[in-house]
Protein backbone atom coordinates (compact mmCIF):
# COMPACT_ATOMS: atom_id res chain seq x y z
CA UNK A 1 0.00 0.00 0.00
CA UNK A 2 2.97 2.12 -1.16
CA UNK A 3 2.16 5.92 -1.41
CA UNK A 4 3.99 8.71 -2.70
CA UNK A 5 4.28 11.22 -0.05
CA UNK A 6 6.69 13.47 1.41
CA UNK A 7 8.27 10.74 3.85
CA UNK A 8 8.76 8.19 1.05
CA UNK A 9 10.36 10.82 -0.98
CA UNK A 10 12.64 11.65 1.51
CA UNK A 11 13.66 7.87 2.66
CA UNK A 12 14.05 7.69 -1.48
CA UNK A 13 16.41 10.88 -1.49
CA UNK A 14 18.16 9.43 1.37
CA UNK A 15 18.83 6.34 -0.07
CA UNK A 16 19.91 8.26 -3.50
CA UNK A 17 22.79 10.74 -1.85
CA UNK A 18 23.88 7.78 0.88
CA UNK A 19 24.20 4.88 -2.30
CA UNK A 20 24.87 7.97 -5.18
CA UNK A 21 24.35 5.70 -8.07
CA UNK A 22 24.38 7.04 -11.34
CA UNK A 23 21.83 5.30 -12.96
CA UNK A 24 18.41 4.69 -11.42
CA UNK A 25 15.15 2.47 -13.22
CA UNK A 26 12.30 2.92 -11.90
CA UNK A 27 8.42 2.62 -13.24
CA UNK A 28 6.37 4.79 -15.15
CA UNK A 29 3.67 6.88 -12.80
CA UNK A 30 1.79 8.55 -15.72
CA UNK A 31 0.84 4.36 -17.26
CA UNK A 32 -3.18 3.93 -15.83
CA UNK A 33 -4.01 1.22 -18.56
CA UNK A 34 -1.92 -1.32 -20.73
CA UNK A 35 -4.16 -2.41 -23.16
CA UNK A 36 -8.01 -3.04 -22.51
CA UNK A 37 -7.18 -6.03 -20.34
CA UNK A 38 -5.23 -4.52 -17.96
CA UNK A 39 -4.78 -2.04 -14.82
CA UNK A 40 -1.35 -0.85 -13.65
CA UNK A 41 -0.91 -1.43 -10.24
CA UNK A 42 -1.05 1.33 -7.64
CA UNK A 43 1.93 0.51 -6.13
CA UNK A 44 4.06 0.48 -8.97
CA UNK A 45 2.66 4.18 -10.16
CA UNK A 46 3.05 5.36 -6.75
CA UNK A 47 6.77 3.59 -6.67
CA UNK A 48 7.51 5.49 -9.65
CA UNK A 49 6.04 8.72 -9.22
CA UNK A 50 7.59 8.95 -5.49
CA UNK A 51 11.30 8.10 -7.22
CA UNK A 52 11.19 10.49 -9.73
CA UNK A 53 10.11 13.33 -7.60
CA UNK A 54 13.04 12.18 -5.77
CA UNK A 55 15.76 11.96 -8.28
CA UNK A 56 14.72 15.38 -9.32
CA UNK A 57 14.71 17.98 -7.28
CA UNK A 58 15.02 16.42 -4.36
CA UNK A 59 18.24 14.58 -4.27
CA UNK A 60 20.64 17.36 -5.87
CA UNK A 61 19.03 20.13 -3.93
CA UNK A 62 20.63 21.23 -0.88
CA UNK A 63 17.85 23.01 0.31
CA UNK A 64 15.34 19.83 0.04
CA UNK A 65 15.18 18.32 2.82
CA UNK A 66 18.03 19.86 4.68
CA UNK A 67 18.20 17.67 7.67
CA UNK A 68 19.90 14.83 5.24
CA UNK A 69 22.56 17.61 5.29
CA UNK A 70 22.96 17.02 8.87
CA UNK A 71 23.07 12.91 8.41
CA UNK A 72 26.23 13.89 6.46
CA UNK A 73 24.03 13.39 3.42
CA UNK A 74 25.20 15.62 0.42
CA UNK A 75 23.19 16.52 -2.53
CA UNK A 76 23.54 13.55 -5.40
CA UNK A 77 23.14 14.21 -9.02
CA UNK A 78 21.88 10.94 -11.12
CA UNK A 79 23.06 10.53 -14.40
CA UNK A 80 20.61 8.25 -16.69
CA UNK A 81 17.05 7.41 -15.43
CA UNK A 82 15.55 4.47 -17.19
CA UNK A 83 11.65 4.40 -17.15
CA UNK A 84 9.70 1.36 -17.45
CA UNK A 85 7.11 2.23 -19.62
CA UNK A 86 4.37 0.24 -21.45
CA UNK A 87 3.89 3.96 -23.58
CA UNK A 88 6.85 6.10 -24.03
CA UNK A 89 9.37 3.66 -25.21
CA UNK A 90 12.51 4.99 -26.81
CA UNK A 91 15.00 2.52 -25.90
CA UNK A 92 15.68 -0.87 -26.08
CA UNK A 93 18.11 -3.05 -23.94
CA UNK A 94 18.97 -6.47 -25.58
CA UNK A 95 18.03 -9.32 -22.61
CA UNK A 96 18.60 -12.26 -24.83
CA UNK A 97 21.19 -13.57 -22.31
CA UNK A 98 19.04 -13.33 -18.95
CA UNK A 99 15.41 -14.14 -20.52
CA UNK A 100 15.57 -17.54 -18.31
CA UNK A 101 16.90 -15.51 -15.05
CA UNK A 102 14.24 -13.22 -15.30
CA UNK A 103 11.32 -16.02 -15.70
CA UNK A 104 12.92 -17.65 -12.73
CA UNK A 105 12.78 -14.52 -10.93
CA UNK A 106 9.27 -13.80 -11.63
CA UNK A 107 8.44 -17.68 -10.57
CA UNK A 108 10.50 -16.88 -7.09
CA UNK A 109 7.54 -13.56 -6.59
CA UNK A 110 5.27 -16.71 -5.35
CA UNK A 111 3.08 -13.32 -3.65
CA UNK A 112 2.30 -11.86 -7.06
CA UNK A 113 2.50 -14.60 -9.23
CA UNK A 114 0.62 -17.58 -7.39
CA UNK A 115 0.56 -20.12 -9.79
CA UNK A 116 0.41 -18.01 -12.93
CA UNK A 117 3.61 -19.65 -15.12
CA UNK A 118 4.95 -15.86 -16.73
CA UNK A 119 7.10 -17.98 -19.45
CA UNK A 120 4.44 -17.77 -22.58
CA UNK A 121 3.97 -14.01 -21.89
CA UNK A 122 7.03 -12.76 -20.79
CA UNK A 123 8.82 -14.26 -23.94
CA UNK A 124 5.93 -12.68 -26.18
CA UNK A 125 5.75 -9.21 -24.97
CA UNK A 126 10.07 -9.39 -24.37
CA UNK A 127 9.67 -10.88 -27.97
CA UNK A 128 7.91 -8.22 -29.49
CA UNK A 129 10.64 -5.62 -28.01
CA UNK A 130 13.23 -7.18 -29.74
CA UNK A 131 12.01 -6.90 -32.59
CA UNK A 132 11.74 -2.90 -32.09
CA UNK A 133 15.50 -3.03 -30.84
CA UNK A 134 18.36 -1.35 -33.07
CA UNK A 135 19.90 -3.95 -33.94
CA UNK A 136 16.77 -5.98 -33.62
CA UNK A 137 17.57 -9.08 -30.73
CA UNK A 138 15.76 -11.95 -29.81
CA UNK A 139 14.65 -10.56 -26.09
CA UNK A 140 14.71 -6.75 -25.03
CA UNK A 141 13.12 -4.62 -22.11
CA UNK A 142 11.68 -1.02 -23.33
CA UNK A 143 12.41 2.49 -21.61
CA UNK A 144 11.92 5.92 -21.65
CA UNK A 145 15.29 6.96 -21.70
CA UNK A 146 16.78 10.38 -19.71
CA UNK A 147 20.37 11.55 -19.72
CA UNK A 148 21.38 14.39 -17.17
CA UNK A 149 23.96 16.35 -18.32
Amino acid sequence: MLVPNIDLRRDLVRTIRRLKPDVIITTDPTTFFVGSEYINHPDHRAAGHATLEAIFPAALNHRVFPELLIEGLEPHKVKEVYVSTFNASDTYIDISDYIDLKIAALRAHKSQMGDWDPETEIRKWNSEDGKKADPPCEYAEDFKYMKFD
